[in-house]
């Protein structure tokens, strides 16, 4: 469930890893930094958010909330297990890869296969599900996936280029479940990882459903010496949308975090409780 936390426990990593020379482990031939950050802002739920960052390879997941009543009866959460297993297996993946465009589809169907695994033995009848976002450097060039709504943005001589579709949109303004009259289990059957779902409302997420495949997008993009890239998950899309471009190039992935906080409350009205931001400086 989407809501807004009132109460903040940031819980906060920094991470940093400089590269001065192409070598044959790691052919990228700018140097980079990387700083990266979560913040759970409820204390009472687990956090449900996973990163990956070695080398030149880069994975935020997004674990997809359950029910406060749901949490009440769960000794663990399924949607962090999905995160957890997903940015690990993406991150490694892509990050052992010859080519990393050719290995996304690997990438996506082994943490397919993990987390479908998971949910025939648990048989939820809401599965355990996460969307993810990927990042590889690689000969002078950023490689992406992604399957979701996450956020991939590329900050280059003043402006801020978003990357990934959002793929929730659609059916997020028709309400989701609940504007579409349907329980969740439902809304999982019929809508989720369905590319063919009428006006548009399917979209994917890592269930072990083949359907999340059809919602798998790719690419890459040549990179100069000044960008930044961010990768985060969708807890801090009101933020992305209010802060200023000055910020967003100045900051640290922990700095941006703590300015992010006001916007978890109204008039903000924001969804987030978990958030995750990777921050790649290339130098």
């Amino acid at each position: 469930m989407r809501r807004f936390a009132a109460a903040i426990l940031i819980l906060a990593l920094l991470f940093c890893s400089c590269y001065s020379e192409p070598d044959a482990g790691n052919p990228f031939p700018f140097s980079f930094s990387v700083s990266f950050s979560q913040n759970n802002a409820e204390s009472g739920r687990p956090y449900e958010d996973a990163f990956y960052a070695h080398g030149t390879a880069f994975v935020v997941a997004d674990g997809v909330s359950r029910t406060d009543t749901e949490y009440l009866e769960m000794t663990e959460s399924p949607a962090a297990f999905a995160a957890q297993r997903t940015a690990a297996i993406v991150g490694k993946t892509l990050q052992y890869s010859k080519d990393p465009s050719s290995a996304a589809q690997t990438a996506a169907r082994l943490a397919s296969a993990v987390v479908g695994r998971y949910n025939r033995q648990t048989g939820l009848a809401v599965p355990a599900a996460t969307s993810y976002v990927s990042a590889v450097l690689r000969n002078g060039s950023l490689f992406y996936s992604y399957i979701g709504d996450n956020h991939l943005i590329l900050l280059r001589n003043g402006t801020a280029e978003e990357i990934c579709e959002k793929q929730t949109d659609a059916v997020h303004k028709a309400g989701g479940a609940y504007g579409l009259g349907m329980s969740r289990e439902e809304y999982y059957r019929t809508v989720v990882n369905n590319a063919a779902y009428p006006g548009g409302l399917g979209y994917g997420v890592i269930t072990g459903s083949a359907g999340a495949f059809d919602f798998l997008r790719t690419g890459s993009f040549a990179l100069i010496q000044g960008d930044r890239i961010l990768l985060s998950s969708d807890g801090l899309d009101t933020f992305l949308e209010n802060v200023a471009y000055a910020d967003l190039t100045s900051f640290s992935a922990e700095e941006l975090l703590e300015a992010s906080v006001p916007y978890d409350s109204p008039p903000y009205g924001s969804y987030a409780h978990d958030k995750t931001l990777i921050v790649i400086d290339i130098g």
